[in-house]
Formats: C-alpha cells, structure tokens, sequence
C-alpha cells in the first residue's frame, strides 16, 4: 500500500524530529506551510501536496510551490478568485457532501465569509486535509503529525497561535473526530 504522511505545524514536532521519516513516505501532504532548510531535520523537505484554506497562507506560498510543480489543495469555498491563477485541486460536490455529514452542526463565531458559500462552517485545515486523503485517496495508508489540536496549548512549530481559541473554534468537535479516526484505525498519529 502507498504511504502518506499529513504534516501539521504543532509545537510536538519540535521534540519529536520526524524529518527522515517523514521524507521517507510516497506522498506528504504539508499543511498551510513548506518547510524551510533549517527544519528539515525536524520536519522533511518532501512535500508532494500543499494544503491550504488561508489566501494568505497561500498567496506565501504559491510561487514556491509552483517552482515544485506541487499539487495544490484549496480546503475551503473561495474558488473563484484562484481557478484562473493557479492548478489547484478544490473540494468537489461529491466532497462536500461527505463534509456536511460529518460537520453539519458546526458553531464557529468567526465565520468566515468564504465559506458562506459552503452552506456550512468548513473544519480547519488539518481536519480538513485528513478528510479529503481519506476520500482521494481511500486504498493508502494515512499517517499525521503535527496535530496537536490545543494538546499543549495553541503553539505551533514557528509561533505560538494567539489569535484563536477553543471557545471560538470548532475545536472540541474536530477533536473528537480526530481521535475517532485513530482509534478506529482510519488514520495513525506518529
């Protein structure tokens, strides 16, 4: 079976220096980020796919990723302002059915417009990213790291998160989905 690694940026990376095993896997899937050439003995050079619900995130990234020839995944519903710029892969009608059975009843304060479209609160990128190999990619072993989900507070591998909150999140909900989908096998966390 093919391998794939799903890279988060939390803050248990750091300790647990997973670069060579990382890069060993057929396919990894970097959350919001590209690592960069100090952290490669942390978190691998390889990328074959970079995922992202965040302009921002993807506006720092694109030429990069370009220069790579990655595949991109754009995790949320503001399609129309990237269709024409960039070779990306977006969530599909198929795609967001399974989303809105699994998070139909999301509260989140801080809606983002972009997602109105959606007819739903879309999950946050990892949670997202994790949904989407499960069903791209059904026949592959899925191994994450770097999922802390607020394990150690809201700290990432560059910064600590400042901006957001539990309360203000569907986090609580994503973590219970997260912990399912390893106890029942689905996915394995490093």
């Amino acid at each position: 079976m093919n391998k794939i690694c799903i890279v988060g940026k939390g803050s248990s990376l750091l300790f647990k220096r997973l670069g060579t095993l990382i890069d060993s896997y057929d396919k990894v899937i970097r959350i919001n980020h590209l690592p960069g050439e100090k952290d490669f003995d942390i978190i691998g050079k390889k990328t074959n796919i970079l995922s992202t619900r965040s302009k921002f995130k993807l506006d720092a990234n694109i030429e990069e990723a370009k220069a790579k020839n990655l595949d991109i995944w754009v995790c949320s519903s503001f399609n129309e302002d990237y269709h024409q710029q960039i070779k990306a892969k977006f969530i599909d009608s198929s795609e967001w059915s399974e989303f809105r059975r699994y998070f139909n009843n999301f509260l989140n304060l801080r809606l983002n417009e972009d997602d109105s479209e959606a007819n739903m609160v879309i999950p946050d990128t990892g949670i997202t990213t994790i949904l989407l190999a499960l069903l791209r990619f059904p026949n592959h072993t899925i191994d994450v790291c770097g999922f802390d989900l607020y394990k150690n507070g809201n700290h990432q591998i560059y910064k600590s998160k400042k901006s957001s909150s539990i309360f203000l999140t569907p986090v609580l909900q994503q973590m219970i989905y997260y912990k399912m989908l390893i106890r029942n096998k689905y996915i394995h966390e490093l």
